[in-house]
C-alpha cells in the first residue's frame, strides 16, 4: 500500500537518527502489503467493497513478529487502568494498529504519554521514546466510525498544541490511488466483525475517485 505519515514532538528526528533501521524494516513491510477488501454488511452499502481490517491485521502482525516486535506488550501493573497490552513493541518503541473506533486514540496515546512521562521499564531494559500510530486514511471506503489518518492528525494536532502530548509520535496513513490493480478480496461469515472465512483470493479491482475525494471500489 500506499502511505502519508506525520510527525509530533519530532519524531522524524528519530527515525533519521537512532531509529533509523526500525523504520526501514517498517517501511518495508507496510509497502508490501497488498489492499485488503471485503464486502460491507452495513445498510445501505451492503456488498460494496470497503477495507479489510482483520486481514490487513493480519499480514502486518504476522511480518511485525517475524522482524522482531513482541506483540500484545503487557501494560504495567501500575497503569492497567489504561487496558491491557500494547499492540507491538520493540525496545523503547511502541506500535499501535488501530482500524477500529475513533475514540480509542486517545486512550491510545494517553498510556504512551504515561509510559513516557514516568520512564517506566518498558522492554529490553529501555525506556518508552517513541510511538507508531499506523490506521488507514479518509478516502478508503470503510465501516462507519472507524478511524481515519486525517481524523486522527486532527486529534494529535490539538493535544500536542495544549501540551497534553509530549512523547515522540510518527502517525502512518495506509491508502490507495484510482488504478486498475489487484487486491485480496475476503468474504467471511457472518456479521460486521466476523472472523470466519468463507473464501479470499486475489481480485482484479478498479478503484476511481469521487469529487469528495473517497474512493470507489469495484471488484
Amino acid at each position: 500500500m500506499l502511505i502519508n505519515i506525520t510527525s509530533f514532538n519530532n519524531a522524524n528526528n528519530l527515525i533519521s537518527s537512532t531509529h533509523q533501521q526500525l523504520w526501514s524494516e517498517l517501511l518495508q513491510v507496510l509497502q508490501s502489503s497488498p489492499l485488503f477488501l471485503k464486502p460491507s454488511a452495513q445498510a445501505n452499502i451492503q456488498g460494496n467493497a470497503i477495507f479489510d481490517p482483520i486481514a490487513t491485521n493480519y499480514f502486518l502482525s504476522t511480518r511485525f513478529i517475524q522482524n522482531g516486535w513482541r506483540a500484545a506488550y503487557p501494560i504495567p501493573r501500575q497503569f492497567s487502568s489504561f487496558g491491557k497490552d500494547i499492540d507491538f513493541i520493540k525496545n523503547g518503541t511502541l506500535l499501535e494498529v488501530q482500524f477500529s473506533n475513533y475514540p480509542f486514540l486517545v486512550n491510545n496515546v494517553s498510556r504512551a504519554e504515561v509510559l513516557f512521562r514516568s520512564q517506566t521499564i518498558v522492554n529490553n531494559n529501555q525506556t518508552a521514546d517513541l510511538m507508531i500510530f499506523i490506521t488507514k486514511a479518509g478516502c478508503l471506503p470503510s465501516s462507519n466510525s472507524t478511524l481515519y489518518y486525517e481524523q486522527a492528525i486532527d486529534q494529535l494536532d490539538s493535544l500536542v498544541q495544549h501540551g497534553l502530548l509530549t512523547i515522540p509520535i510518527l502517525v502512518v496513513g495506509l491508502y490507495e490511488t484510482p488504478a486498475q490493480t489487484q487486491a485480496y478480496w475476503t468474504v467471511y461469515n457472518g456479521g460486521v466483525s466476523s472472523r470466519t472465512i468463507l473464501n479470499q483470493g486475489m481480485q482484479s479491482v478498479q478503484i476511481t475517485q469521487r469529487p469528495s475525494g473517497k474512493l470507489n471500489i469495484i471488484v
